[in-house]
């Protein structure tokens, strides 16, 4: 078996009692496993009669029950008895894993990072080289048949590469890079729908060099200059399904509210592009499931342009409004597959880039 994960992965500890944000404390519905509901039922003393308490019976599932939104189990001091005496692996799955994403293709897992946790957006924001993704081969067979075209899947690993070293590219401001993705995209996009997706490594390469990414930048600069107040997104983020009572109040206050987001851009700019390197490389891969890799990356770079709407126009810092929007949309399919398909309609790219800052005469990268 094959791992993938973010360079800093391994760093990732859950802080348990002191999260400022538990998981614990979010009123999720926390279904257990069938395995733990055996040890659980197996499980003496007081913490044994705890646990069965907690847990309710859904249908044909058994979760944990809420109080206040609050599980049932947690101490005053923010721990969990489970955990707390028998070790993290008594936890059932869904709590041993959290905030961890497990992706499997076939004899291929990759593991990332949700930002609803604040220790993991904490970790993703303060890294200052640009993150890579580290692989390691293990003795674990592979259990899960992988039924997806294999050339398309490595072309999707490939072109996420290829997406990765556009972002990564610090000789160039962050909005200029982001414009290079958009346009690569599209023209990924049109190479899968011809049946190229091989050719994706050679686009990429095109663009990288003089004087077709000088060519392509300044294009997408006429479009940027047009500007757009416009932000139809917080639109579409009001038809999600809302997992929060905060992020429906942050919507009105986006919608309301002028921004001017040049100086958040130039602030920000490393924390950003961390922030849209791990979309990249959490949702491309996916696009094997149905051809389609423009609305992935799509898909990220909106996240990254809503990020930046509701930190301007609400004063809130990014960590906290980014861990809110992994909150809504993350931990929801249902909410990520309206995206994806909002996002293969046409018109996106060039709606995102009049979102983009374009540079003001008198900066360095004004003329190419």
């Amino acid at each position: 078996m094959q791992l993938l994960y973010p360079s800093f992965y391994p760093e990732f500890h859950c802080i348990a009692g002191a999260c400022p944000d538990s998981c614990c404390r979010q009123g999720w519905q926390i279904t257990v496993d069938a395995a733990h509901r055996e040890r659980y039922a197996a499980l003496p003393g007081p913490l044994g009669e705890a646990v069965r308490g907690a847990l309710v019976r859904d249908g044909d599932d058994v979760t944990l029950r809420m109080e206040n939104g609050v599980c049932a189990l947690l101490r005053e001091d923010g721990l969990c008895p489970i955990e707390a005496e028998c070790g993290a692996e008594a936890l059932c799955d869904i709590c041993r894993t959290h905030p961890r994403f497990i992706e499997g293709y076939g004899g291929r897992r990759e593991l990332h990072l949700s930002l609803s946790c604040p220790e993991a957006a904490r970790l993703a924001l303060t890294q200052t080289e640009p993150i890579s993704l580290t692989s390691e081969q293990t003795d674990e067979p592979v259990s899960e048949p992988f039924d997806a075209d294999p050339d398309a899947f490595l072309a999707l690993l490939n072109a996420r590469s290829d997406a990765l070293e556009i972002v990564q590219n610090r000789t160039l401001p962050l909005p200029d890079r982001i414009a290079l993705l958009l346009r690569f995209a599209a023209r990924l996009q049109r190479l899968f729908d011809r049946g190229d997706c091989a050719m994706g490594t050679a686009l990429a390469a095109q663009l990288g060099r003089a004087p077709h990414r000088d060519r392509a930048i300044v294009s997408t600069r006429r479009l940027r200059l047009r500007g757009t107040s416009f932000f139809p997104e917080l639109t579409l983020l009001r038809r999600t399904e809302h997992l929060t009572e905060d992020f429906p109040r942050l919507l009105d206050l986006a919608v309301f509210t002028r921004h001017e987001s040049r100086p958040f851009w130039k602030e920000h700019e490393t924390e950003l592009e961390n922030l849209l390197s791990l979309w990249l490389a959490h949702y491309l891969p996916k696009a094997v499931r149905d051809d389609h890799p423009q609305s992935r990356v799509l898909l990220s770079v909106f996240l990254t342009l809503a990020v930046v709407r509701l930190c301007v126009c609400s004063g809130q810092e990014l960590a906290s409004v980014a861990a809110l929007l992994a909150k809504e949309l993350e931990h929801s399919e249902e909410n990520i597959a309206l995206l994806c398909k909002t996002f293969t309609r046409p018109g996106w790219t060039e709606h995102f880039l009049a979102q983009l800052p374009a540079p003001l005469k008198g900066d360095p990268t004004h003329a190419i």
